[in-house]
């Protein structure tokens, strides 16, 4: 019988043997287990061991657990499809991740042609008509009263109703080509750039009267705060009771443009921006209030909200107390504090969904604040939808967009007021060669052809792909189609499913099936005539999450240890301090059993005791049980046969 050392009896005063049981290979290849570059005997010859000597991968989920006594979410069983859901989007667009930590469950990446401001549903959103009648192409066109007046390259016009329009004349004369027009309600004021006079009629009248004369052209007016504003250049006019133009201040850049104005909390605000070649910079919100006195003058403006570089103000306008700043970049809500300066919330629409070209037109009823949202896509220009009721952040409201216009254009440069007629927003596109203009407002009788809108990415909470398997749709009215389609990881979007009326409620197999780290849900509704009323979606997917093995090994850990003849001797006390302090340290190590090989960390280690040796040596033999856990699964070498 041959003996081979491994590891010597600890034999008091002396250091461990130098000889470890660290061989690159196994000895005479008698070996089949090697951890950590030791090689051990396995014991399989008694039931108990024989058991704990296993292989068994670890579950890839777990019991669902909820701490709340309110069912939900959390009491669905995960280890069957898990659900992603949403019903409710009444916190609006610009979320690109459905379910990430954050993210907010009412909110969406984007939509177009949808509403989302009714809580727990959504409906497709009016459409939009041309209104026509009047001569001329499209200026601007405002609310002035029950009044709709428009401003053309032949005239000014009004209407009541749309089908019936009146011409406004200087005398015998048309007002042809002004460049602005503003009301207080009870009279109209019209300016334009080739001559010195001002406009003036009282709303519903024929004819102007008590005209304003200025010295030069006129690029701009506004009624604000019980005052009539005019903008030549750098610099603000106002014209005080009696008809008398006076001048309040130059701007000391040459280039400085005024362009829009507004009112809040008793202070006029202005914006404007210097213009070189073009290109705005410096741009700037300014204020002006009136002087305590009989006199009615109005105070020098001072800077109230200077704007980051690159960004100038394009429109303002005051509603309860706020103002909104329109901007090249994007529109944003502002509080006037403490001497009227202005406190400015984030630039809306979010780096999600940014403009591509100025806000040139806000106007607002009840809840909601409207933008002009220029360009929105490839097929549309106009509007999006504040609501200021609902805040995604510190004087940030909830934002979606809203009415459309077929639109290929480019810059539409829309101006907005409200519609006194169809009681919607009202949308004037000015002329531009080569494109579509006109006055727009809401339809009242017919909704947008199709609406639809995306969920943000959804990940189930782990960057391991997913399989979708079904989507259920609920509809509290079923009058048109309502379709559902997939993305995967920023793929195009697939048609899954379509539930037609009256059907209200319906699971569908996603099929293809395919798999991804994330999705996107793209709910469509039909509309025309009436829309469907989608209440939820919820889509199931399965998690094809690899977990890892646990190994379980007995190994031999006596004085003698006899393999296939050969007798191999050990210091069982050294092996298992060796083996521990790996577990200690959480080290990955090598482990081979036979042709299979992983890297594992070492979980657990229970000492079985067998006998007692003798009283020089002390302690006890026995067996080692040593559980592991693979890292990256296993890699299998077979050993040549010849």
């Amino acid at each position: 019988m041959v003996t081979r050392q491994i590891t010597n009896a600890y034999l008091g005063g002396a250091a461990f043997n130098s000889l470890t049981n660290s061989l690159p290979t196994s000895p005479q290849g008698v070996f089949t287990v090697s951890i950590a570059g030791r090689w051990y005997g396995v014991d399989t010859n008694r039931d108990y061991q024989r058991n704990n000597f296993q292989h068994s991968s670890y579950p890839s989920q777990r019991q669902s657990i909820n701490l709340t006594n309110i069912a939900g979410e959390g009491t669905v069983n995960t280890e069957g499809l898990w659900r992603r859901e949403q019903n409710d989007w009444s916190m609006g667009s610009g979320q690109l991740f459905l379910d990430r930590q954050g993210s907010t469950s009412s909110r969406f990446y984007r939509s177009k042609g949808i509403d989302p401001w009714t809580k727990w549903q959504i409906n497709a959103l009016p459409a939009t008509v041309k209104k026509t009648g009047y001569t001329g192409t499209l200026i601007k066109a405002i609310k002035a009263n029950n009044y709709v007046y428009v401003i053309t390259d032949t005239g000014c016009y009004f209407t009541q109703d749309y089908a019936t329009w009146t011409e406004l004349k200087d005398g015998a004369n048309s007002i042809a080509g002004c460049s602005d027009i503003t009301s207080n309600g009870r009279d109209v004021w019209c300016s334009k750039f080739s001559v010195t006079k001002i406009y003036h009629s009282t709303i519903g009248a024929t004819a102007t009267s008590s005209n304003l004369t200025h010295t030069t052209g006129v690029y701009a007016i506004s009624w604000q705060a019980d005052r009539l504003l005019v903008a030549v250049g750098p610099t603000i006019h106002y014209v005080k009771s009696g008809g008398t133009v006076t001048s309040l201040w130059t701007h000391p850049d040459d280039n400085f443009l005024w362009t829009c104005f507004g009112n809040a909390q008793g202070a006029v605000y202005m914006g404007g921006y210097s213009s070189t070649s073009g290109k705005g910079s410096n741009g700037s919100v300014y204020y002006s209030t009136y002087n305590n006195d009989s006199t009615g003058t109005m105070t020098v403006p001072i800077s109230a909200l200077p704007l980051p570089n690159g960004e100038y103000p394009t429109a303002l306008y005051g509603y309860l107390n706020y103002m909104f700043v329109g901007t090249n970049r994007g529109i944003r809500m502002t509080q006037p504090g403490t001497g009227n300066y202005l406190t400015s919330g984030p630039l809306l629409p979010s780096i999600t969904e940014p403009v591509k070209y100025p806000v040139t037109g806000i106007t607002a009823n009840g809840r909601f604040v409207y933008f002009a949202w220029n360009d929105y896509d490839d097929a549309s220009t106009g509007i999006g939808r504040m609501d200021i009721s609902m805040f995604i952040d510190t004087l940030a409201p909830a934002y979606a967009s809203d009415l459309m216009v077929d639109w290929t254009g480019g810059n539409a440069a829309m101006t907005l007021d409200w519609d006194p007629i169809t009681n919607g927003p009202l949308m004037s596109i000015p002329y531009a060669v080569g494109v579509e203009y006109g006055l727009y407002t809401q339809d009242t009788t017919k909704y947008v052809n199709s609406g639809y809108v995306d969920s943000g990415h959804i990940t189930y909470g782990i960057p391991d792909d997913k399989i979708a398997s079904f989507i259920h749709l609920n509809t509290s009215q079923s009058v048109g189609n309502v379709t559902a389609a997939v993305a995967y990881n920023r793929g195009s979007f697939v048609d899954v499913a379509t539930m037609s009326a009256p059907a209200q409620s319906t699971v569908f197999p996603v099929t293809p099936n395919q798999r991804g780290e994330y999705f996107n849900v793209r709910l469509t509704l039909a509309g025309v005539t009436q829309s469907s009323t989608l209440t939820r979606w919820t889509l199931q997917a399965t998690p094809t999450i690899s977990t890892e093995t646990k190994i379980t090994q007995v190994i031999q850990l006596s004085d003698v240890v006899d393999v296939n003849g050969t007798i191999y001797t050990y210091d069982p006390y050294v092996e298992y301090l060796y083996l521990d302090s790996i577990r200690r340290q959480t080290r990955t190590i090598a482990y081979t059993e036979g042709p299979l090989y992983a890297d594992v960390l070492i979980d657990d280690l229970t000492w079985l005791p067998s006998e007692r040796r003798d009283n020089f040596q002390g302690g006890y033999r026995g067996n080692l049980v040593v559980s592991m856990k693979t890292v990256n699964g296993f890699t299998y070498n077979p050993q040549p046969t010849n």
